[in-house]
């Protein structure tokens, strides 16, 4: 008996703790954005999104230059996806190719500013765009809340909670069928 209890006393713990790990995927970045531009997953979909840079020292990883790039931007509105977001449409900045000679065959407004790439190498035509200056990036805190935690999310779950009431009820009750009253031991 004494086991038994044991192993409810157990269980009924377990079922108390409230929170349930759970995880989801992100689509891997997009593998072809144009230069000039980052590559950025998350739970709103994979996009190449336009750098901007004001010196070298902004730069890292596999983008270390700082150089004037001309590249087609286009404004999209998109929904945010994931664990905390209110569902509510957002706007963001995506390059979707290379300035031509001034102009954008795929869409988009040519724009020439600094950005952040991976070498030297001749940019495309720039005649014509418009400029662009270096907008305040997102603090590092914000940015690590959404890619730090690896998908995954912690949440609080009822019904653990709710069965391990249930199995603490069940113990108590067992227990006082099981024990005389007090006073009547002999």
């Amino acid at each position: 008996m004494l086991a038994l209890m044991r192993t409810l006393t157990l269980a009924a713990a377990l079922c108390l703790v409230p929170a349930v790990a759970s995880a989801d995927r992100v689509p891997p970045p997009p593998s072809d954005c144009p230069r000039g531009s980052i590559a950025q997953t998350s739970h709103s979909g994979p996009t190449c999104e336009p750098s901007v840079c004001a010196s070298t020292a902004d730069c890292s990883g596999d983008t270390p230059a700082c150089e004037e790039v001309a590249l087609c931007v286009e404004s999209e509105t998109y929904t945010p996806g994931g664990h905390g977001t209110d569902g509510q449409p957002a706007q963001r900045d995506v390059a979707r190719g290379a300035c031509v000679d001034g102009a954008c065959p795929g869409g988009g407004t040519c724009r020439v500013a600094q950005r952040c790439v991976a070498a030297s190498a001749p940019a495309a035509g720039r005649a014509a765009p418009t400029r662009e200056e270096p907008e305040a990036e997102e603090t590092e805190a914000e940015e690590s809340s959404e890619e730090g935690s690896g998908g995954c999310h912690v949440s609080a779950s009822r019904s653990g909670s709710l069965l391990g009431l249930v199995l603490v009820a069940g113990l108590v009750a067992l227990r006082r069928r099981r024990l005389p009253l007090s006073g009547t031991r002999s």
